[in-house]
């Protein structure tokens, strides 16, 4: 009750809306149910007047009704074609062009002027200047004549240097009162004509000289390394130099011992690139052989048994 007594206005306010709305959806309903055929629009004059009035009233002020006139008839297409008529232009005759004549320009005297210039030399400077020339010509002269009188040099042809074979094993020697010259010879004769190698010695002036260049590979062999006398230089180059067989030779008196020493990367390099050569060496003993020989040829073919013995390889 209490709400309805702080409501009532609104209620009322909305119950008049709604009675309102009522009465407008019926006066539009009898609007659009009367409207039938034009004979009938007599009987309810008054009526429809009425109605039109409160429909003005309800519909908004600012609402025009608007007319749109429709055209009654259109134009009908035509098959009349369109004609377009060109007048052609007519150009004006072009202007002749008179050729004028060329206006002759007067003569102009052109006057020659010409000037001499005369210098004067004193005596003295005249007979220098000649003196000048003759010497000139002079020289000139006594440079032509070297010229020619110089020969024309003749180029130089080069020099050819013909280098010495490459030697496949070198010998080293000494000379010493214990001789290994026969030996090393013999057995350089025998590696030339059975193996083919190229085989050449060097001469040294001392043992410690030969030594040190079998150590360097100056050389490749020597059979002058005197048993005991040079164990020295063999402990100096202990490592660098290696023995070939045991003994080459032995003195009749056993006072001292003629060996092989190699450089050690020669011995090495036989044994695994000429073994036929490192068996041969390792045979040779001329400890029974006479050395008393005048070449190396001789001495062999005196002792072609041995020799034979000796070039017996069991790796071929």
């Amino acid at each position: 009750m209490k709400f309805l007594r702080e409501n009532l206005v609104y209620i009322v306010l909305a119950l008049i809306a709604v009675v309102l709305v009522i009465i407008t959806i019926s006066l539009q309903t009898t609007i659009l149910t009367t409207q039938g055929a034009p004979g009938e629009e007599g009987n309810g004059n008054i009526l429809t007047l009425m109605r039109r009035q409160l429909a003005e009233l309800l519909l908004p002020a600012t609402e025009v009704p608007t007319t749109v006139s429709l055209p009654t008839t259109l134009p009908l297409p035509t098959n009349t074609p369109i004609m377009i008529v060109l007048q052609p232009t007519v150009a004006p005759p072009p202007t002749a062009l008179t050729a004028s004549e060329p206006t002759a320009l007067p003569p102009v005297a052109l006057e020659a002027v010409t000037t001499t210039t005369v210098t004067t030399q004193p005596a003295s400077a005249v007979l220098a200047s000649d003196s000048a020339v003759q010497l000139i010509n002079k020289n000139i002269l006594i440079t032509q004549t070297q010229t020619a009188s110089k020969p024309t040099p003749q180029p130089t042809p080069p020099l050819t240097f013909t280098s010495p074979p490459a030697a496949d094993l070198r010998f080293g020697v000494v000379n010493r009162p214990q001789d290994c010259s026969l030996m090393t010879a013999v057995v350089e004769q025998i590696l030339t004509t059975h193996f083919q190698l190229e085989v050449k010695s060097d001469l040294f002036a001392s043992p410690e000289q030969l030594f040190d260049g079998l150590a360097r590979r100056a050389i490749d062999l020597t059979f002058c390394f005197v048993d005991p006398l040079d164990r020295p230089l063999m402990r100096a180059h202990l490592g660098q130099i290696r023995q070939i067989g045991s003994q080459q030779f032995v003195a009749p008196d056993n006072t001292y011992k003629l060996q092989l020493w190699a450089n050690g990367a020669v011995s090495t390099e036989l044994r695994n690139q000429r073994r036929c050569v490192l068996d041969f060496l390792e045979k040779l003993d001329f400890t029974t052989l006479d050395l008393q020989a005048p070449s190396a040829d001789a001495w062999i073919q005196a002792n072609s048994f041995s020799v034979e013995q000796w070039l017996n390889c069991p790796y071929k």
